[in-house]
This record gives structure tokens, sequence and C-alpha cells, in this order.
């Protein structure tokens, strides 16, 4: 009898371990005397675990006290339902956490292009040059740096001026006879293939051999650009192409959310309300957005925060890493909160 009494004395700890265990190694080290016994056998999850080791702690009471003792079943079954519900919980805000996220992203967006440096764009497209053209001997590195150009054509022309002043030298070689018609074939060689630089279109030519030289045009990696300024430019071009000018991207922010609402502060019977706070409902239904602050003297917002909120959850403000304040205080100053 002592040591049945022993045992369930464990038991009764181990369901102190229960509650704190938080993955299926925990339970199978705390629980060993019901996996010796069998009554963990087959179960895969925590939750079939939990009610295998319910039984054991039940069966063991029935054998001390004779009679039926459900308190431990009950305690474990109310635990598990505790733990699905805290899932669903979970599941719900995180889901709601994520469309925050999301309306963030969008407006995070919207606000570059709207701030968008246009003066900047035209700088990196002026310095933009995706063409490169050059020569060099074949096999051999070029002697001397490409030249890059903002056109094709530029480029184009470029390498038939280099074309025709080698059949210009060429010819001034003083020569007689056979040799003397060689080089004005490979002169005139020389100047058909300027011709043809000059003639052909994007892409229709890219390298051709004469005189011993291997002539090229190639595009430029990043277009001429530092890595830096050219992943700038892509996103400025990117954010210009999507949302147009400021006035563009300003009436698109105006009709973004649902519904923008005020709100004033308590005051004295008789006096004037004045709005103090306010609303920017961005989304609704089952997941839930919205940015509410506070107003300054001007009716301007001064401070915002970001609330997220499934069906029965209460409203919990947001705190990603993509949050940027100053994006959200310029995207709600965009809205009138006047009279």
């Amino acid at each position: 009898m002592e040591n049945m009494i022993s045992n369930i004395e464990y038991n009764q700890n181990g369901v102190s371990a229960l509650m704190n265990c938080n993955n299926t190694a925990g339970f199978r080290i705390a629980f060993r005397d019901a996996e010796t016994a069998g009554y963990l056998k087959d179960c895969k999850t925590i939750g079939e675990m939990a009610f295998g080791y319910a039984r054991f702690m039940a069966d063991s009471l029935s054998k001390l006290t004779g009679s039926e003792n459900p308190s431990y079943s009950e305690l474990l079954k109310s635990w598990q339902y505790e733990q699905d519900c805290a899932k669903r919980e979970e599941g719900k805000t995180k889901n709601a956490r994520d469309q925050a996220s999301a309306q963030v992203n969008s407006i995070n967006e919207m606000v570059r292009a709207m701030e968008l440096d246009q003066d900047r764009l035209e700088e990196l497209r002026e310095e933009r040059k995706p063409w490169a053209a050059g020569w060099n001997m074949s096999g051999y590195l070029p002697d001397s740096e490409p030249g890059l150009f903002a056109d094709f054509e530029d480029a184009a022309e470029y390498i038939a001026d280099q074309l025709e002043d080698a059949a210009e030298g060429i010819e001034c070689e003083d020569a007689i006879g056979e040799e003397a018609d060689y080089l004005k074939v490979k002169a005139a060689s020389l100047r058909e293939l300027a011709k043809a630089f000059r003639d052909s279109e994007e892409q229709e030519i890219s390298q051709q051999a004469a005189n011993g030289f291997t002539y090229w045009i190639n595009r430029a990696p990043y277009d001429g650009l530092t890595p830096e300024d050219f992943e700038e430019l892509q996103e400025l071009e990117s954010l210009a192409d999507e949302y147009g000018d400021e006035d563009e991207v300003r009436h698109r922010i105006e009709e973004d959310p649902l519904s923008v609402q005020i709100r004033s502060g308590w005051v004295t019977p008789g006096e004037e309300f004045e709005p103090e706070e306010f609303e920017i409902l961005l989304c609704n239904g089952d997941l839930a957005v919205r940015i509410v602050g506070d107003l300054d003297e001007w009716k301007q917002p001064c401070r915002a925060r970001v609330e997220y909120q499934d069906w029965f959850t209460p409203w919990t403000e947001y705190f990603g890493d993509n949050l940027d304040h100053d994006a959200i205080l310029s995207y709600c100053r965009v809205f009138y909160f006047g009279e």
C-alpha cells in the first residue's frame, strides 16, 4: 500500500510537470511510468500523451481507493482545452498581425512614392550609360577602358569612327604593288564594317573581328552606374511608374482607407467640441487594421499608432520591424481633420 501511495504522489507531481512541458520529449521524460505501463503507446501528439497519462492516473487512483476518481482526467482535459483555445487565439492574432504588416508595407511604399526625389531620379537617369563599346586584340584584354554611352546609336558611331580611323591609317602607309592592293582592300573592308555598325539597330551587332582586332558593343554592368546607384534608380523608377507624380499619389492615399473619423476629449457643458483624436480604418471584417492617434492644435496628426484585431479579440498595437512612424504620420497628414 505504501508503494502505491508513493507512486501516486509521484504522479501528482507529474501533473505539475505536465503544465510546464511544451514538447513531446518533455512528456516522455516526465511520464516514464505511464509509458512503461503502456498508456503512451502509439501516442503521436502532446494532446494524445496527456490523455494517456490521465488514464494512467485515474487507473492508479482506482486501484488505491477502489473507486473511480476522474479528477486527474478532468484536470488534463481542461488543460488540453485551454491549450487548444490558446492555439486558436494565437492563430487569429497571427493572421491579424500579418494583415497589419501588409497594410504597413503598402503605406510605406505610397509615402516613398509621394516623397520621391524627382531631381535625384533625373540625375541618375542622366548618369545612366547602359552601352559599353570598345575593341581589343583578339585573345587579349582591351588596352583601355571601354566607352560608355546612353544610346546604342552613340556606341555604334563610336566604333564606326574607330574603324574609319584605322582605315585612314592603312591608306597612309607607303606601299606599292600587291601590298598596296592588299592594304586598299583591307581599308575598304574596315569602312564597310564601319557602315554596318552605323546602320545596325540595337542588339543587331554585338561584335565583329577586323584588322586583327575585335570590335564590340555590350550592355554595361549596372547600366554604367555603381551597384548602389543602379539599385536606387530601379526603386525610384518603379515607384514613379507605379504611382505617378505626387498629386496622383496623394489622391491614391485619400482613396485608400475605408473611413476617416475624429472625436473630441472631455469638455464642460456649453463649451465647443474640438477634435483631439483621429481614426483611419484601413480594413475591416474578419481582420481589421486601423491607425489611431492624436491631433495637435492645428488639427494635424502629431502621434499615431497602428492597431489590429480579429473577431472577438481586443485591438492590439503593431510593433513590426517594418513600422516606420514617420511614414505613418506622413500618410495620416494627407487627410484633413478640420471642420
